[in-house]
């Protein structure tokens, strides 16, 4: 009996640390925000109902949950488009950092193309949500090598038993045609975008989770200084409009005070780490 008290009493005092922690690290988040940033910023956004219209203008044929169809069609179009690609290359350094692909940023990367709605070949209609595809290469006379991204987008359902065994499938096929004509390639890499970044039930490979605040924050840190970019409002519009009705942060968040009734975890997902990172 004690010593099952003693081993709640040192779980209850690294939780207690670990929120301390925590609450320090968002405090000099929150003391680091100038005015010209937070002018900007998409989660202090007072104009909510413009993002959620940009959101809703693309959502009106989807059918399981409306606004799926447009927040794959825009995340797509950001990493397909945005920012000279810094978007999806952040999204690249972020999986390199998580160890799920294989090549660091010092690569160079061509070719970048990012789907959304990829239908499968199996003539079944079934879409695969964000299908990303590129070349890298070590130095520039290098070989090229093809690599593959299978992003799986869930708001509110789960993932069906066969749903992700029928993604994997294609991303067999399309390995199987690379290996047919001769190039170079890595094994498709499978990431699963939830609100909650839980790894998924099914489906044999290994799926890896990031959160919609995650990728919010990836987008932003790329983006932040590129005011100036054609498609900056509609970026930061899709991000508003994400950490308003996926997330549900009451956005605008306050500009003094960081909110003690939300998940501590969840801002520092989207606000990430790179402020505090001399705090670790």
């Amino acid at each position: 009996m004690n010593r099952n008290q003693d081993e709640c009493e040192a779980l209850e005092r690294i939780f207690r640390d670990l929120s301390k922690h925590t609450n320090r690290q968002l405090a000099e988040i929150w003391e680091s925000l100038g005015d010209k940033e937070i002018s900007q910023h998409p989660a202090f956004q007072t104009d909510v109902r413009i993002a959620e219209c940009t959101i809703a203008l693309l959502s009106v044929s989807d059918g399981e949950r409306k606004e799926k169809t447009a927040y794959t069609q825009i995340l797509a179009w950001i990493f397909q488009h945005g920012y000279e690609q810094a978007p999806i290359r952040s999204f690249l350094n972020h999986l390199y950092d998580a160890g799920q692909f294989p090549f660091p940023p010092h690569y160079k990367f061509s070719e970048i193309e990012a789907e959304a709605g990829h239908v499968l070949s199996d003539r079944s209609g079934k879409q695969i949500d964000v299908w990303i595809t590129g070349l890298a290469r070590k130095n520039i006379k290098d070989v090229p090598i093809k690599w593959l991204i299978v992003v799986e987008v869930k708001v509110d359902t789960l993932e069906s038993l066969s749903q992700l065994g029928c993604y994997e499938k294609e991303a067999t096929k399309w390995a199987t045609a690379s290996e047919k004509a001769g190039d170079k390639y890595i094994d498709p890499i499978f990431v699963c975008l939830t609100r909650a970044g839980k790894a998924a039930k099914w489906g044999k490979q290994n799926w890896w989770p990031i959160t919609f605040e995650q990728i919010c924050g990836l987008i932003w840190d790329s983006i932040k200084d590129r005011e100036d970019a054609p498609s900056f409002c509609l970026a930061g519009y899709f991000i508003t409009a994400v950490l308003a009705k996926v997330c549900e942060w009451p956005i605008p968040l306050p500009r003094s005070i960081v909110p003690s009734h939300l998940n501590r975890y969840s801002l520092l997902s989207f606000f990430g780490k790179s402020r505090c990172s001399h705090e670790e």
